[in-house]
């Protein structure tokens, strides 16, 4: 019955026994049955529960665990939940359709809409181009001082929220298509990893300084609402970073101080202050021309500092951030390589270029020992820290030391928090390869940007505080202490360049100022234990008894072997006494 019904599910055990009781006509085959199925196909329906269908009233209740003509294992149980399967599918199967029925209404509705909106956007923009006026502009050499035409091209906008490839323009900034070019290796305001010079950018819609633009005429300039740039006054109250990346990586934002002159304002004030891009290197020509030809003419100042794994000479350097005063740049060593270090040495072991950095001594080593360059001419804030500390009559940090998370907290100088900086090295103490991964993630940019940002504000607020004593001192250690993990003997230093001299005025005004030098010491094999001592007590005691020199253990990155001691003459020899006393066996 089932295959012949045109609905099968409706097709239960009292169908099947009414079919087989009755004759073709109608009549039932056993007398005694005829009222019970007269009375059930007179009813117009069948029921579909079996406790009282047709075979129950005929052959009584089913036994327990069984129904009669549903074969075996069929429980009153499993036929319900059989039953209202069924009836939950046939309610889904309704839905569907329906829905699909929607689907195909919607479809057409879309259809429909697209077709009306293709045929207003051609009469839109009919009239659009009809009256577009076309603003011509002279591109302004950004890196001079002097206004030197590079290019021309067309005016397209100057709001800060205005895209190109999906990075805003910020303030201060203008988006232009470059149409001729004078100057092809004009370097671009904003390189990409294609567009790095003026001549690579004919055609193309660039970012370019508002202030090194000159519109053709009056007539052509702007209007308003094309030119959404702040004033001179809001931009100098206005402080926000635009991290613009030569990669895929999302636009990020920071925040990087640089007061205008030493003793600047306060960071309470940082949400407030100019735009500056972040650019990721992997090619020289992405770096300033002035810091890549070092000049007595055009003497820089910039941030510095270095990101590896197990930075020292046996790990592996891999970004070099630098931090101008209108932009931030990420060296990629691992993609530049050996000719993008190449490029950057001159800059490094300049006298003209002034680098700002925290305890340089590991990222010397590194730069060193892996790339061959000798680091100089640095300011280290952790010695200008330990210097202000003297001078104002504060007892000096043991070997100079401060961290630098613990040097912005510090309300003389920043007093903000830096709690990024501990995430990072949870993050690297997990995965020591953190720096090596690329494409560089948002929080790799953000951590390297973040340990240079702050570089050039420290340097400001720290050189409103030294004196000349101290700034000579400053001098004289950001030397030593860039050659001290890299000089094996005493003969190596004739490699580096020489150590600043007394100042003349000093010598005339300081009777008691000594030439301060480096000084490497050989610990033969098993001896580093007694210069050490019982929990470093025994060189806890050197280091009070010479207050006045500091002394560096290479320890676990190296050299194990040698110690190090910089300072005044006096207090080398002194340190040397005493140490070479702890080696002697008794």
């Amino acid at each position: 019955m089932r295959n012949k019904s045109s609905e099968p599910s409706k097709v239960t055990r009292s169908k099947v026994w009414v079919a087989g009781h009755t004759h073709s006509d109608g009549r039932p085959v056993r007398p005694e049955f005829s009222e019970t199925i007269v009375s059930e196909m007179g009813s117009g329906t069948i029921s579909t529960s079996v406790r009282d269908d047709v075979v129950s009233q005929v052959l009584g209740k089913d036994k327990s665990g069984r129904i009669r003509g549903m074969g075996r294992g069929v429980t009153a149980t499993k036929l319900a939940f059989l039953q209202a399967r069924d009836s939950h599918v046939k309610k889904l199967e309704a839905q569907q359709a329906e829905l699909i029925n929607k689907i195909n209404d919607l479809q057409n509705e879309v259809c429909g809409l697209s077709k009306r909106k293709k045929s207003d956007d051609v009469s839109i923009s009919e009239t659009s181009n009809a009256n577009k006026v076309v603003t011509r502009c002279q591109l302004l050499d950004w890196c001079s001082m002097d206004d030197i035409v590079v290019g021309e091209g067309e005016f397209c906008s100057a709001e800060p929220m205005y895209k190109i490839d999906r990075i805003p323009l910020g303030l201060n900034a203008a988006a232009v298509i470059v149409n001729s070019v004078s100057k092809e290796d004009a370097y671009v305001w904003s390189p990409t990893t294609t567009i790095f010079s003026l001549g690579k950018a004919m055609g193309a819609k660039i970012a370019w300084p508002y202030d090194k633009i000159i519109f053709d005429s009056d007539n052509n300039s702007p209007t308003d609402n094309q030119t959404a740039v702040p004033s001179n006054k809001t931009c100098e109250s206005c402080f926000v970073a635009l991290i613009e990346m030569a990669s895929s990586s999302p636009t990020q934002l920071a925040h990087v101080p640089f007061p205008p002159e030493p003793g600047g304002r306060s960071l309470t004030q940082e949400a407030n202050e100019p735009q500056v891009p972040i650019h990721i290197v992997t090619d020289p020509l992405l770096l300033p021309a002035d810091f890549l030809n070092p000049s007595p003419e055009k003497k820089l100042v910039i941030g510095f500092d270095c990101e590896g794994v197990d930075l020292c000479r046996h790990g592996k350097l891999c970004i070099m951030q630098i931090a101008f005063s209108n932009a931030i740049y990420l060296v990629d060593v691992i993609e530049g390589g050996e000719g993008l270090m190449k490029a950057c040495k001159p800059a490094l072991e300049s006298t003209y270029i002034t680098k700002v950095i925290h305890d340089c001594k590991r990222d010397s080593e590194a730069l060193y020992f892996q790339f061959g360059i000798r680091l100089h001419n640095v300011v280290d804030t952790q010695i200008a820290y330990s210097l202000i500390e003297e001078q104002e009559g504060r007892r000096r940090p043991l070997d100079d030391y401060i961290s630098f998370v613990s040097l912005l907290a510090d309300p003389r100088y920043c007093g903000i928090s830096y709690e990024e900086k501990e995430e990072v090295r949870v993050l690297m103490r997990q995965d020591p390869k953190f720096w090596t991964y690329r494409p560089m993630t948002e929080l790799m940019i953000r951590a390297a940007a973040d340990d240079v940002r702050f570089l050039l504000y420290l340097y400001h607020k720290m050189m409103g505080k030294l004196n000349q004593r101290s700034l000579w001192h400053l001098a004289v250690r950001g030397a030593l202490y860039c050659r001290c993990l890299c000089c094996m003997n005493d003969a190596d230093f004739a490699d580096w360049p020489t150590v600043p001299p007394i100042p003349d005025n000093l010598k005339s005004e300081d009777q008691c100022l000594e030439e301060e030098i480096l000084s490497v010491l050989d610990v033969p094999p098993g001896k580093m234990g007694r210069v050490i001592g019982r929990k470093g007590a025994s060189i806890l005691a050197i280091k009070e008894a010479c207050n006045s020199a500091e002394i560096l253990i290479g320890g676990a990155k190296g050299p194990p072997d040698k110690i190090f001691v910089i300072g005044p003459v006096k207090e080398v020899r002194k340190a040397e006494a005493i140490l070479r006393g702890r080696m002697i066996d008794y």
